[in-house]
């Protein structure tokens, strides 16, 4: 055989697994509203039911009117108001007993969850 032998490659996302990171918990969020009327004073008011989620979801929008278009994006966290998380012992052998558990409590109540995420300029 003449030259050297290839060398294997592959392609795709496997480079993904090589960076330590976990594979997401969730399954994706994808909402859409449809076309929305836009009020006198140009805003607009969308509400979606989402599902148990915590995390970013990014808002996006579009307007457009007769001879302009405009696009705006943003983030919104989305996460419980109270959290609570309960830590057990890392280690434990047969026949240990554990009494107690270490419990945090996260509150970020602060004002009502209605947030403004983005704003489209028609131009």
């Amino acid at each position: 055989m003449q030259g050297t032998r290839g060398q294997i490659r592959t392609g795709g996302d496997a480079a993904a697994t090589t960076l330590g990171a976990a594979p997401p918990t969730q399954p994706p969020l994808a909402l859409f509203s449809g076309v929305v009327n836009v009020k006198p004073d140009g805003t607009a008011d969308v509400s979606f039911d989402i599902p148990a989620f915590a995390g970013t979801v990014r808002v996006m929008a579009v307007a457009w009117s007769k001879d302009k278009v405009g696009h705006a994006s943003g983030d919104v966290i989305v996460r419980d108001p109270v959290v609570l998380t309960a830590t057990l012992p890392r280690f434990l052998l047969t026949g240990d007993q554990a009494r107690s558990a270490s419990i945090s409590i996260m509150s970020k109540v602060r004002r009502a969850n209605t947030q403004s995420a983005c704003r489209p300029t028609v131009r």
